[in-house]
């Protein structure tokens, strides 16, 4: 039986196929690729380990102790009371008013009417007349400011006779008559002193008269005299000098004074600060 012959070029490949693989086999182990599933595996556990103290780090962190605080907030009253309301600042009396009343520039009723108002308004009292009978309020977010009567309020905090005694402050709230009276003088005559001026010509609907503020000693006291003087209009556009007559007595520490104000019926001119004659005391009769 005849062998099977193969074309020379045919027994060339298988024999070179051969070599290949058994030439495989001899590869170092070093040479060789790491297989997928090894790589996979150890990816995993470095993943794994870096977890690991990430987690014990931030563990650590987190059990640092710490104090913390509660905070309350307090339910608003929607009607303050004077008995709920937060204490006054030192030097302030809070008030609130027992009747509708009017609130004036100044400690008297011969002021213009400032403001009109109402039943339980409450208010902020930081200073007083001399006399005690007024005091100086303003709204308790600071943007109006007047004279009240101390009898038309329930004092709620404070005490307005500590309050400290405050000269009315009349800025020149009229725009049209703003400038201080002219030919302004005193005169004294024993313990009476007149004061003279000339008057300023306004229209019959704005003219409200004259206001003189006058600081007077009387029975060793000084006293606060505020007073009105309201001239026929007639005889005001005459330009006629106008006179008012006060009391000051000798005997006071504190030397007296005045000023005068023009009035419209929209506030006061700048004022006019008059020289003041002194008190003479009697001379002995030897």
């Amino acid at each position: 039986m005849k062998k099977p012959t193969f074309p020379r070029t045919s027994r060339w490949i298988f024999t070179l196929l051969v070599v290949i693989f058994l030439g495989a086999g001899c590869i170092p182990s070093a040479l060789q690729p790491e297989p997928v599933v090894q790589t996979a595996e150890v990816t995993r556990q470095v993943t794994v380990e870096v977890t690991r103290q990430v987690i014990q780090e931030v563990t650590r962190l987190v059990e640092i102790p710490v104090t913390i605080t509660p905070t309350f907030t307090p339910e608003l009253a929607l009607t303050p009371t004077l008995e709920s309301a937060t204490t006054s600042p030192t030097g302030v009396a809070l008030v609130r008013l027992k009747t509708g009343s009017l609130c004036y520039y100044g400690p008297s009723m011969v002021y213009l009417t400032k403001y009109t108002l109402a039943i339980n308004t409450q208010m902020e009292a930081y200073g007083r007349s001399i006399d005690g009978l007024w005091i100086n309020v303003r709204s308790l977010d600071q943007t109006k400011l007047c004279w009240l009567q101390l009898a038309n309020v329930e004092v709620g905090t404070g005490d307005p006779a500590a309050l400290p005694v405050l000269d009315p402050v009349l800025t020149p709230y009229s725009v049209k008559y703003k400038n201080p009276l002219a030919a302004v003088s005193t005169n004294r005559v024993g313990n009476e002193v007149s004061v003279f001026w000339l008057p300023i010509a306004m229209t019959e609907s704005e003219y409200r008269g004259y206001l003189i503020e006058a600081w007077l000693c009387q029975g060793g006291q000084q006293v606060f005299v505020a007073r009105s003087h309201v001239p026929a209009y007639a005889s005001n556009q005459d330009i006629e000098m106008q006179a008012v007559l006060f009391i000051d007595e000798p005997g006071c520490t504190l030397p007296s004074r005045a000023r005068i104000y023009a009035v419209e019926k929209n506030g006061y001119s700048m004022p006019n600060y008059m020289s003041w004659p002194p008190a003479v005391l009697p001379t002995a009769t030897p």
